[in-house]
């Protein structure tokens, strides 16, 4: 092989390396603005994510807090429904009572 065969080979040699660095360049910038569309949605994908869980959970805790006044609410009722019984029946009992001693005023 002649010099200038040689020559022509390496030549050729560097024309497709600096083709290739060319090419991995221009890959390396897709990728790095790849990555940063992909960096941005995930932020916002994180953001989401935060946001519904912090939603869920405050919607847990009212939840609870509900649970809980409702429950107080029953027990309430429940006393209330007995001390309601009680004075019915008192009621009751006096109006018996009275109507039994006006009926035998009256005989």
């Amino acid at each position: 092989m002649t010099d200038e065969e040689l020559n022509r080979k390496f030549d050729f040699i560097v024309e497709q390396l600096g083709q290739t660095v060319v090419g991995l360049q221009m890959m390396k910038e897709v990728h790095e603005a790849d990555y940063q569309k992909f960096d941005k949605r995930m932020s916002r994908l994180e953001g989401a994510f935060v946001g519904i869980y912090n939603t869920v959970t405050e919607q847990s805790k009212q939840i609870e807090g509900l649970r809980e006044s409702v429950e107080h609410l029953r027990e309430e009722s429940a006393e209330t429904r007995d001390r309601l019984d009680i004075f019915i029946v008192v009621l009751e009992k006096l109006i018996s009572k009275d109507q039994n001693g006006k009926g035998s005023s009256k005989n």
